[in-house]
């Protein structure tokens, strides 16, 4: 557990924002304040974390690729390669799941 909270309490820099790099803090484990997150950025802070803390994870799905319509992929494919992250064609998803 302790491991797991010392991967959570780090602070991560985000690469490609369109305000520039941002720097947040993903928990509030240290003694100075946290900065309030939008949800957009909140997804992204997520995705980041499960991209690294498990090698097993992906993210596919229509134009996640470049960061997707809502901006909520912005950087992963640049981060942890387009093996992991990539697009998918339109309708594959939907014929998948019926």
């Amino acid at each position: 557990m302790a491991a797991l909270l010392g991967k959570l309490c780090r602070k991560l820099v985000f690469p490609g924002s369109t305000h520039g790099a941002k720097r947040v803090s993903t928990t509030a484990c240290e003694s100075e304040t946290v900065k309030p997150l939008n949800l957009y950025s909140a997804i992204n802070q997520a995705l980041h974390i499960a991209l690294d803390t498990d090698p097993r994870s992906y993210v596919f799905g229509e134009d996640v690729g470049f960061g997707g319509v809502f901006r909520c992929t912005t950087g992963l494919a640049e981060r942890f390669g387009k093996n992991r992250v990539f697009n998918t064609p339109k309708g594959l998803l939907d014929s998948a799941l019926v």
